[in-house]
């Protein structure tokens, strides 16, 4: 899961690399790996843990930002101080060319979206779905939003 995660993100990590940090926190490589790509990928390892650890709590908006928040940590991003890590944007972004929820508009989003989402007695896959789809849409981070998401449904 972490490679699959992270190679969408762009790491640059083979899968075999993904494996090596995670069974020996270690790596081998002739290529040049970010340093980035090696810590998001124990990142990765790490937030996988605080979700089986969280499995039985109801998803909560500080959950979502500690994803983040382990998800990043000590990366080159951490170091900028309008970055966020741990907390919504302070900056508007864009993904693909199309406008993300204005930084002041994403925690009332996010609380309308989880409350829906937690009121819902039975959820199905559709419903996790749209989740996931809602959450991209408001992309509540500076960055990380896709792994923060494939994390949280």
């Amino acid at each position: 899961m972490t490679y699959n995660s992270n190679y969408i993100e762009g790491s640059k990590l083979s899968e075999d690399q993904t494996r090596l940090i995670f069974e020996t926190n270690t790596i081998e490589s002739r290529e040049g790996i970010l340093v980035d790509d090696i810590i998001e990928a124990v990142n990765h390892f790490r937030a996988i843990d605080f979700c089986i650890d969280m499995a039985e709590e109801p998803l909560t908006e500080n959950i979502i930002k500690e994803l983040h928040r382990i998800l990043k940590q000590s990366t080159k991003d951490s170091s900028l101080a309008w970055f966020a890590v741990g907390d919504y944007k302070k900056r508007a972004n864009m993904v693909g060319g199309h406008e993300t929820t204005k930084p002041k508009e994403v925690a009332p989003r996010m609380k309308v979206l989880l409350s829906e989402y937690e009121a819902k007695t039975d959820v199905t896959i559709h419903d996790t779905i749209r989740f996931h789809y809602a959450f991209e849409r408001i992309h509540p981070f500076q960055d990380g939003n896709g792994g923060v998401g494939r994390l949280n449904t």
